[in-house]
């Protein structure tokens, strides 16, 4: 009966001591990580907007899907806003970036982060699904086969995956113009 006891508290005290140090590793990796996160969305917002200087991020967001929003801007003046957006695809979570001239025309999209399935759903990343975005405005309308006007050509065999990108679009560029005077004005 003594066996069972001393193993149980062996064993606990060995669990205790990994979560401690997987604590420690992470505490101490937590500002690292969050600086890259940080230059990768610069990185991606002046891939999408490349005239622009600066990004003056939008306080107050009030959605679900839009996270953030920023305005961009060139020498001071206004050129546009980028929305960073997440959206449920077929494998998981989706996190993107559109950005948006000031008449509200698409100007670029950069996908961040996502779980699709490689060889179908994860070709959202490929410039070939990503362009078809560009010069086009909101609503944007998921087809398969040939497009016209706003529609937008699913990948074969990830239509799930493409409807998913193509909805938190929608969603970005509805609340851009919904609240647009709002950000403007940086939210206030």
């Amino acid at each position: 009966m003594k066996e069972p006891i001393r193993l149980g508290i062996i064993l606990f005290i060995i669990t205790s001591v990994c979560v401690g140090l997987t604590g420690l590793v992470y505490e101490g990796t937590k500002a690292k990580i969050a600086n890259q996160n940080e230059i990768t969305k610069q990185e991606a917002m002046k891939s999408i907007i490349k005239d622009a200087d600066t990004f003056v991020p939008v306080e107050d967001i009030d959605t679900t899907k839009v996270q953030e929003v920023y305005i961009a801007k060139d020498e001071g003046k206004n050129i546009g806003y980028i929305a960073k957006i997440v959206q449920q695809g077929y494998g998981g979570v989706i996190e993107l970036m559109v950005g948006v001239d000031k008449e509200l025309t698409i100007v670029g999209v950069q996908i961040l982060s996502h779980s699709e399935t490689p060889g179908l759903g994860a070709n959202i990343i490929k410039d070939t699904f990503l362009t078809q975005f560009i010069e086009k405005r909101a609503p944007l309308k998921v087809v398969k086969g040939t497009a016209s006007g706003n529609d937008v050509v699913a990948i074969s065999g990830a239509t799930i995956s493409s409807t998913a990108v193509t909805s938190g679009i929608n969603e970005a560029l509805s609340y851009i113009q919904q609240n647009q005077n709002v950000i403007m004005n940086g939210g206030q």
